[in-house]
C-alpha cells in the first residue's frame, strides 16, 4: 500500500488529564461528520461535546454483546461518550452475528459501504489508541490482516481476549481523511520511540491553558508496528503525555 501522509503532527501534554482537553481542541472547528472511534483507554480521555453530532462507528469491536464490560461501544456508552449523540447516528454491529465473525465483518463493510464508499468518501476522523505491543484497532504485529484488501476484517486468533473480533484495515484508515492517536504511560514510550525516524525537534505551544510541545515527525519506514503503518488522507496526529513521550 502506498504511503498518503508520510509525516505526523505530534502534541505531547505534561500528564494524562490533559490529554483530554488536548484532543478536544484539536477537534473544534473541524468539519466531521463520520467517525471512528476505538475502545481500551479511549473512551476515558475522549470528551464529547453535545454540537458534535457526528455518525459514529467502531473502529474495532470484539464479537461479543454491547452489554458486556469488554465490548467497545459498551465502554463508550459506560464513558458517556455517547449521551449526546442520536441513537441512529451510533452504528455498532449486529449482534445477530456475533457467533460469525466473518459474516459480522462483512455485515459491518456494507454498512460503511452504504454511509461512505457508495458516496466514493471515507471516513472524516479515526480516533485511535495504541497498545504496549504497537497494536491499534485490532490489527497486531505481524498479522496476516495488516495486508486485508478489504475495508472492515474478521479476527478469530487475536492475541488479546477475546479472539473474536472485527477492525477496520489499514486500507480503510488510508481512506480515512484524519486520524489521531491517544496514548499516555511510560509503557507506550518505547512503540514511540521506534514510530518515528529522527530525532524530534520540539516548539513549545500553549493552547487553552495547558502546555504543549509540538513537533512535526517522520514515520518509520517500514513501519515497525501496526500503529506506525497507519496513513491518512490528510493528517496524522499523535497526542501522547510526557511519560509516553519520555523516550524520544
Amino acid at each position: 500500500m502506498s504511503r498518503i501522509v508520510r509525516t505526523a503532527t505530534l502534541l505531547v501534554v505534561p500528564t494524562k488529564e490533559e490529554i483530554a482537553l488536548c484532543l478536544t481542541n484539536e477537534l473544534q472547528n473541524r468539519s466531521i461528520e463520520h467517525v471512528a472511534l476505538s475502545g481500551g483507554s479511549l473512551p476515558s480521555l475522549l470528551q464529547m461535546k453535545p454540537e458534535w453530532q457526528w455518525h459514529i462507528y467502531l473502529a474495532d469491536e470484539r464479537c461479543v454483546p454491547s452489554t458486556r464490560p469488554d465490548s467497545n461501544l459498551g465502554a463508550l456508552f459506560a464513558a458517556n461518550c455517547l449521551q449526546h449523540i442520536p441513537p441512529d447516528h451510533i452504528h455498532g454491529i449486529n449482534e445477530e452475528l456475533l457467533e460469525d465473525p466473518h459474516a459480522c465483518a462483512q455485515d459491518y463493510q456494507q454498512l460503511l459501504q452504504q454511509h461512505l464508499f457508495l458516496q466514493q468518501r471515507g471516513l472524516d476522523l479515526a480516533v485511535l489508541g495504541f497498545g504496549e505491543d504497537g497494536h491499534t484497532c485490532s490489527l497486531f504485529p505481524h498479522h496476516s490482516l495488516l495486508h486485508s484488501p478489504n475495508h472492515v476484517a474478521a479476527i478469530l486468533d487475536s492475541p488479546k481476549p477475546p479472539p473474536h473480533r472485527i477492525t477496520l484495515t489499514l486500507k480503510a484508515l488510508a481512506e480515512t481523511q484524519h486520524v489521531i492517536f491517544v496514548g499516555a504511560g511510560s509503557a507506550k514510550a518505547p512503540v514511540l520511540r521506534q514510530v518515528f525516524e529522527q530525532q524530534v525537534q520540539w516548539e513549545e505551544t500553549d493552547s487553552e491553558s495547558i502546555s504543549v510541545r509540538r513537533a512535526t515527525v517522520q514515520m518509520r519506514d517500514p513501519a515497525p508496528f501496526p500503529c506506525g503503518a497507519v496513513t491518512a488522507q490528510q493528517s496524522v496526529t499523535w497526542i501522547v503525555d510526557a511519560e509516553a513521550a519520555a523516550q524520544l
